[in-house]
Protein backbone atom coordinates (compact mmCIF):
# COMPACT_ATOMS: atom_id res chain seq x y z
CA UNK A 1 0.00 0.00 0.00
CA UNK A 2 1.49 3.32 -0.80
CA UNK A 3 2.08 5.32 2.52
CA UNK A 4 1.13 9.06 3.44
CA UNK A 5 2.92 11.65 3.96
CA UNK A 6 2.59 11.32 7.55
CA UNK A 7 4.33 7.87 7.45
CA UNK A 8 6.77 9.17 5.02
CA UNK A 9 10.13 9.07 6.48
CA UNK A 10 12.25 12.03 6.81
CA UNK A 11 15.21 12.34 4.62
CA UNK A 12 18.29 14.12 6.28
CA UNK A 13 18.51 17.31 4.16
CA UNK A 14 16.27 16.71 1.26
CA UNK A 15 14.62 20.19 1.61
CA UNK A 16 17.83 21.93 1.77
CA UNK A 17 18.89 19.70 -1.53
CA UNK A 18 15.52 21.06 -2.91
CA UNK A 19 15.62 24.07 -2.24
CA UNK A 20 19.53 24.48 -3.34
CA UNK A 21 18.32 23.13 -7.11
CA UNK A 22 16.26 25.72 -7.70
CA UNK A 23 19.29 28.18 -6.56
CA UNK A 24 21.38 26.27 -8.95
CA UNK A 25 21.34 29.25 -11.26
CA UNK A 26 21.86 31.52 -8.83
CA UNK A 27 25.58 33.40 -8.09
CA UNK A 28 26.28 32.55 -4.75
CA UNK A 29 28.09 34.99 -2.30
CA UNK A 30 31.24 34.76 -1.16
CA UNK A 31 31.92 33.10 1.94
CA UNK A 32 34.61 33.48 4.43
CA UNK A 33 37.48 31.26 4.11
CA UNK A 34 36.56 28.88 7.14
CA UNK A 35 33.48 28.40 5.55
CA UNK A 36 35.45 27.19 2.33
CA UNK A 37 36.60 23.34 1.77
CA UNK A 38 38.51 21.30 -0.81
CA UNK A 39 36.93 19.07 -2.75
CA UNK A 40 38.37 15.54 -2.57
CA UNK A 41 41.77 17.08 -0.81
CA UNK A 42 42.92 18.83 -4.53
CA UNK A 43 45.24 21.45 -3.72
CA UNK A 44 43.36 24.91 -3.20
CA UNK A 45 43.83 28.21 -5.48
CA UNK A 46 47.07 27.90 -5.82
CA UNK A 47 47.72 24.63 -7.68
CA UNK A 48 43.99 25.02 -9.52
CA UNK A 49 41.84 22.99 -7.06
CA UNK A 50 38.15 23.49 -7.07
CA UNK A 51 36.62 25.34 -3.27
CA UNK A 52 33.54 24.70 -2.21
CA UNK A 53 31.02 26.06 0.55
CA UNK A 54 30.34 23.54 3.46
CA UNK A 55 26.53 24.12 2.32
CA UNK A 56 27.44 22.85 -1.19
CA UNK A 57 29.46 19.44 0.07
CA UNK A 58 26.54 19.08 2.05
CA UNK A 59 24.41 19.44 -0.47
CA UNK A 60 26.22 17.30 -2.77
CA UNK A 61 26.26 14.82 -0.38
CA UNK A 62 22.95 14.67 0.40
CA UNK A 63 22.08 14.65 -3.42
CA UNK A 64 21.74 10.40 -3.68
CA UNK A 65 19.68 10.66 -0.67
CA UNK A 66 17.30 13.07 -2.00
CA UNK A 67 17.19 11.90 -5.92
CA UNK A 68 16.07 8.71 -4.36
CA UNK A 69 13.36 10.14 -2.57
CA UNK A 70 12.03 12.26 -5.38
CA UNK A 71 11.88 9.20 -7.38
CA UNK A 72 10.05 7.11 -4.78
CA UNK A 73 7.54 10.09 -4.45
CA UNK A 74 6.71 10.56 -7.76
CA UNK A 75 6.42 6.40 -7.97
CA UNK A 76 3.78 6.70 -5.28
CA UNK A 77 1.95 9.72 -7.09
CA UNK A 78 1.62 7.96 -10.11
CA UNK A 79 -0.04 4.95 -7.98
CA UNK A 80 -2.00 7.01 -5.99
CA UNK A 81 -3.64 8.36 -9.89
CA UNK A 82 -3.86 4.61 -11.27
CA UNK A 83 -6.08 3.82 -8.07
CA UNK A 84 -8.27 6.95 -8.12
CA UNK A 85 -8.52 6.52 -12.32
CA UNK A 86 -9.65 2.76 -11.18
CA UNK A 87 -12.19 3.66 -8.10
CA UNK A 88 -13.95 6.12 -10.77
CA UNK A 89 -14.34 3.49 -13.33
CA UNK A 90 -15.59 0.72 -10.81
CA UNK A 91 -18.29 3.53 -9.80
CA UNK A 92 -19.11 4.44 -13.27
CA UNK A 93 -17.93 8.34 -13.03
CA UNK A 94 -14.60 7.10 -14.94
CA UNK A 95 -16.73 7.26 -18.15
CA UNK A 96 -17.55 10.86 -17.60
CA UNK A 97 -14.51 12.13 -16.40
CA UNK A 98 -11.69 10.05 -18.57
CA UNK A 99 -11.00 11.74 -21.74
CA UNK A 100 -11.07 9.40 -24.90
CA UNK A 101 -7.96 9.16 -26.19
CA UNK A 102 -7.97 10.96 -29.59
CA UNK A 103 -7.97 9.14 -32.71
CA UNK A 104 -4.82 9.11 -35.03
CA UNK A 105 -5.11 10.16 -39.04
CA UNK A 106 -5.13 6.52 -40.02
CA UNK A 107 -7.85 5.60 -37.61
CA UNK A 108 -10.12 8.41 -38.84
CA UNK A 109 -12.97 8.00 -40.96
CA UNK A 110 -12.22 11.01 -42.41
CA UNK A 111 -10.26 10.36 -46.14
CA UNK A 112 -10.24 14.14 -46.72
CA UNK A 113 -6.42 15.93 -47.30
CA UNK A 114 -6.23 19.33 -46.02
CA UNK A 115 -2.83 20.27 -47.39
CA UNK A 116 -0.26 23.22 -46.26
CA UNK A 117 2.33 24.50 -49.33
CA UNK A 118 5.19 25.72 -47.56
CA UNK A 119 6.47 26.94 -50.79
CA UNK A 120 6.48 30.65 -49.54
CA UNK A 121 9.29 31.23 -47.47
CA UNK A 122 11.43 33.52 -50.09
CA UNK A 123 8.02 35.90 -49.41
CA UNK A 124 7.86 36.03 -45.89
CA UNK A 125 10.99 37.45 -43.17
CA UNK A 126 12.25 35.56 -40.04
CA UNK A 127 9.24 37.15 -37.95
CA UNK A 128 6.79 35.71 -40.46
CA UNK A 129 8.13 32.82 -40.69
CA UNK A 130 7.52 31.60 -37.11
CA UNK A 131 3.92 32.98 -37.44
CA UNK A 132 3.28 30.34 -39.74
CA UNK A 133 4.78 27.86 -37.91
CA UNK A 134 2.54 28.78 -35.14
CA UNK A 135 -0.29 28.72 -37.44
CA UNK A 136 0.60 24.98 -38.49
CA UNK A 137 0.45 24.32 -34.48
CA UNK A 138 -2.95 25.57 -34.23
CA UNK A 139 -3.89 23.12 -37.36
CA UNK A 140 -2.68 20.65 -35.79
CA UNK A 141 -4.25 21.12 -32.22
CA UNK A 142 -8.14 21.43 -33.86
CA UNK A 143 -7.34 18.57 -36.23
CA UNK A 144 -6.20 16.40 -33.00
CA UNK A 145 -9.38 17.48 -31.31
CA UNK A 146 -11.46 16.41 -34.29
CA UNK A 147 -13.47 13.17 -33.20
CA UNK A 148 -12.22 12.30 -36.78
CA UNK A 149 -9.41 14.07 -38.10
CA UNK A 150 -8.77 14.80 -41.41
CA UNK A 151 -5.89 13.77 -43.26
CA UNK A 152 -3.36 16.31 -42.44
CA UNK A 153 -0.31 17.17 -44.50
CA UNK A 154 2.42 19.23 -44.84
CA UNK A 155 4.40 20.08 -48.59
CA UNK A 156 7.19 22.40 -49.82
CA UNK A 157 8.71 21.96 -46.08
CA UNK A 158 12.23 21.88 -47.27
CA UNK A 159 13.28 25.68 -46.61
CA UNK A 160 14.06 28.37 -43.63
CA UNK A 161 10.59 26.92 -42.06
CA UNK A 162 11.60 23.53 -41.87
CA UNK A 163 14.76 24.56 -40.19
CA UNK A 164 12.32 26.22 -37.63
CA UNK A 165 9.70 23.64 -37.44
CA UNK A 166 12.69 21.32 -36.78
CA UNK A 167 13.76 23.35 -33.78
CA UNK A 168 11.51 22.50 -31.49
CA UNK A 169 11.77 19.02 -29.96
CA UNK A 170 7.86 18.50 -30.05
CA UNK A 171 7.15 18.56 -33.30
CA UNK A 172 8.56 15.63 -33.39
CA UNK A 173 5.85 13.69 -32.37
CA UNK A 174 3.14 15.05 -34.16
CA UNK A 175 0.64 12.80 -36.11
CA UNK A 176 1.26 14.56 -39.78
CA UNK A 177 2.47 14.04 -43.18
CA UNK A 178 5.71 15.87 -43.82
CA UNK A 179 6.81 16.13 -47.16
CA UNK A 180 10.18 18.39 -48.34
CA UNK A 181 8.68 17.66 -51.86
CA UNK A 182 6.60 20.34 -53.85
CA UNK A 183 2.97 20.25 -53.68
CA UNK A 184 3.13 19.34 -57.64
CA UNK A 185 4.86 16.04 -56.66
CA UNK A 186 2.91 14.64 -53.80
CA UNK A 187 -0.51 15.11 -54.96
CA UNK A 188 -2.26 14.27 -58.29
CA UNK A 189 -2.71 17.18 -59.95
CA UNK A 190 -7.01 15.93 -60.46
CA UNK A 191 -6.64 15.83 -56.97
CA UNK A 192 -5.72 19.22 -56.17
CA UNK A 193 -8.32 22.15 -55.48
CA UNK A 194 -6.42 25.24 -53.87
CA UNK A 195 -8.24 27.64 -51.78
CA UNK A 196 -7.71 31.22 -52.71
CA UNK A 197 -9.97 34.27 -51.98
CA UNK A 198 -9.40 35.28 -55.73
CA UNK A 199 -11.12 32.33 -57.45
CA UNK A 200 -14.26 32.94 -58.49
CA UNK A 201 -15.72 29.05 -58.06
CA UNK A 202 -17.24 29.07 -54.58
CA UNK A 203 -17.19 25.89 -52.32
CA UNK A 204 -20.08 24.46 -51.46
CA UNK A 205 -19.08 21.37 -50.60
CA UNK A 206 -16.24 18.75 -49.97
CA UNK A 207 -15.24 15.91 -51.28
CA UNK A 208 -13.47 13.49 -49.51
CA UNK A 209 -11.61 12.44 -52.75
CA UNK A 210 -9.86 15.69 -52.76
CA UNK A 211 -6.86 17.52 -51.03
CA UNK A 212 -7.44 21.10 -50.44
CA UNK A 213 -4.57 22.83 -50.47
CA UNK A 214 -4.24 26.28 -47.76
CA UNK A 215 -1.03 28.22 -49.16
CA UNK A 216 0.97 28.61 -46.23
CA UNK A 217 1.88 32.26 -46.19
CA UNK A 218 1.81 35.08 -43.58
CA UNK A 219 1.27 38.38 -46.10
CA UNK A 220 -0.25 40.98 -44.61
CA UNK A 221 -2.20 41.33 -47.97
CA UNK A 222 1.51 42.23 -49.31
CA UNK A 223 1.09 39.29 -51.86
CA UNK A 224 -2.65 39.61 -52.41
CA UNK A 225 -3.39 36.89 -55.23
CA UNK A 226 -0.22 34.81 -54.87
CA UNK A 227 -1.24 31.84 -54.27
CA UNK A 228 -4.61 32.06 -56.99
CA UNK A 229 -1.65 33.20 -59.52
CA UNK A 230 0.15 29.88 -58.68
CA UNK A 231 -2.99 27.34 -59.09
CA UNK A 232 -3.37 29.35 -62.74
CA UNK A 233 0.04 28.61 -64.29
CA UNK A 234 0.24 25.23 -62.41
CA UNK A 235 -3.49 24.14 -64.06
CA UNK A 236 -4.90 23.67 -60.82
CA UNK A 237 -8.67 23.94 -59.29
CA UNK A 238 -9.60 26.27 -57.08
CA UNK A 239 -12.38 27.66 -54.96
CA UNK A 240 -12.86 30.12 -52.73
CA UNK A 241 -14.81 29.41 -49.23
CA UNK A 242 -18.45 30.49 -49.06
CA UNK A 243 -17.87 33.46 -46.77
CA UNK A 244 -19.86 36.14 -48.76
CA UNK A 245 -22.44 33.96 -48.66
CA UNK A 246 -22.80 33.76 -45.01
CA UNK A 247 -20.68 36.41 -43.91
CA UNK A 248 -21.02 40.12 -43.12
CA UNK A 249 -17.58 41.36 -42.68
CA UNK A 250 -16.31 45.04 -41.08
CA UNK A 251 -12.81 44.62 -41.24
CA UNK A 252 -10.47 42.94 -43.56
CA UNK A 253 -11.52 39.28 -44.98
CA UNK A 254 -7.93 38.07 -45.05
CA UNK A 255 -8.00 34.27 -42.56
CA UNK A 256 -5.32 33.28 -41.76
CA UNK A 257 -3.74 29.27 -42.45
CA UNK A 258 -5.17 27.94 -39.34
CA UNK A 259 -8.81 29.96 -39.34
CA UNK A 260 -9.29 28.08 -42.91
CA UNK A 261 -7.97 25.15 -41.81
CA UNK A 262 -10.18 24.89 -38.79
CA UNK A 263 -13.18 26.24 -40.75
CA UNK A 264 -12.79 23.16 -43.24
CA UNK A 265 -12.48 20.49 -40.42
CA UNK A 266 -15.40 22.32 -38.48
CA UNK A 267 -17.56 22.29 -41.90
CA UNK A 268 -16.41 18.26 -42.43
CA UNK A 269 -18.16 17.46 -38.97
CA UNK A 270 -21.04 19.48 -38.80
CA UNK A 271 -21.73 20.45 -42.78
CA UNK A 272 -23.25 23.80 -41.37
CA UNK A 273 -20.90 26.60 -43.30
CA UNK A 274 -22.39 29.14 -41.35
CA UNK A 275 -21.87 27.37 -37.99
CA UNK A 276 -18.26 26.91 -39.03
CA UNK A 277 -17.52 30.56 -39.88
CA UNK A 278 -18.90 31.85 -36.56
CA UNK A 279 -17.10 29.16 -35.15
CA UNK A 280 -13.97 29.97 -35.54
CA UNK A 281 -14.03 33.59 -37.57
CA UNK A 282 -12.48 35.81 -34.67
CA UNK A 283 -14.92 38.20 -33.11
CA UNK A 284 -13.00 41.44 -33.05
CA UNK A 285 -13.60 41.56 -37.24
CA UNK A 286 -16.79 42.27 -36.59
CA UNK A 287 -18.13 39.27 -38.63
CA UNK A 288 -22.15 39.43 -38.68
CA UNK A 289 -24.78 36.72 -40.27
CA UNK A 290 -26.01 38.45 -43.70
CA UNK A 291 -29.48 38.55 -42.71
CA UNK A 292 -28.43 40.83 -39.16
CA UNK A 293 -27.86 44.65 -39.27
CA UNK A 294 -25.80 45.08 -36.06
CA UNK A 295 -22.37 42.95 -35.81
CA UNK A 296 -21.65 39.92 -32.62
CA UNK A 297 -18.99 42.48 -31.25
CA UNK A 298 -18.46 46.00 -33.09
CA UNK A 299 -15.05 47.00 -34.09
CA UNK A 300 -12.74 49.46 -34.51
CA UNK A 301 -9.89 49.75 -37.25
CA UNK A 302 -6.81 50.31 -35.77
CA UNK A 303 -3.70 50.90 -37.29
CA UNK A 304 -1.61 47.91 -38.88
CA UNK A 305 0.88 47.90 -36.11
CA UNK A 306 -1.85 48.08 -33.61
CA UNK A 307 -3.02 44.81 -35.42
CA UNK A 308 0.33 42.97 -35.35
CA UNK A 309 0.75 43.53 -31.86
CA UNK A 310 -3.02 42.25 -31.03
CA UNK A 311 -2.03 39.32 -33.46
CA UNK A 312 1.18 38.84 -31.45
CA UNK A 313 -0.35 38.86 -27.80
CA UNK A 314 -3.43 36.76 -28.85
CA UNK A 315 -0.78 33.83 -30.70
CA UNK A 316 1.33 33.78 -27.34
CA UNK A 317 -1.55 32.79 -25.74
CA UNK A 318 -3.50 30.31 -28.61
CA UNK A 319 0.18 28.88 -28.35
CA UNK A 320 -0.04 27.63 -24.81
CA UNK A 321 -3.24 25.61 -25.65
CA UNK A 322 -1.55 24.09 -29.07
CA UNK A 323 1.54 23.35 -27.43
CA UNK A 324 0.06 21.64 -24.33
CA UNK A 325 -1.52 19.09 -26.85
CA UNK A 326 1.44 18.15 -28.99
CA UNK A 327 4.52 18.47 -26.29
CA UNK A 328 5.21 15.49 -24.36
CA UNK A 329 3.21 13.11 -26.91
CA UNK A 330 4.94 9.73 -27.53
CA UNK A 331 3.63 7.96 -30.22
CA UNK A 332 0.17 8.98 -29.55
CA UNK A 333 0.23 8.49 -25.61
CA UNK A 334 1.17 11.16 -23.25
CA UNK A 335 4.73 11.11 -22.09
CA UNK A 336 5.11 9.45 -18.55
CA UNK A 337 6.87 11.68 -16.28
CA UNK A 338 10.86 11.46 -15.71
CA UNK A 339 12.54 10.74 -13.12
CA UNK A 340 16.13 12.06 -14.35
Amino acid sequence: SVMSEAEEPKVEGSAVAEQDLKEDVEEEAPLDEENEQLVDGVGGNEDGGEKLSKRELKRRANMPKFLEYRKRKRAEERQRKKERKAAMKASGMGEILIKPKPKKMAESECKMRLVVDMAFDDLMGEKDRRRCISQLTFCYSANKKAEQPTQYHIVGFGGPSRAIFDGNGTYNNWDVTLHAEPLEEVIPREDVVYLTAESENVLTDLDESKAYIIGGLVDHNAHKGVCFKKAEEKGWAHARLPIDEFVKMQSRRVLTVNHVFEIMVLYWQTRDWEKAFFTVIPQRKGATKKDEESPLLAVEEGTVEEEEASVDKREAEEMEDAQSIAKGEINGEPAEETDE
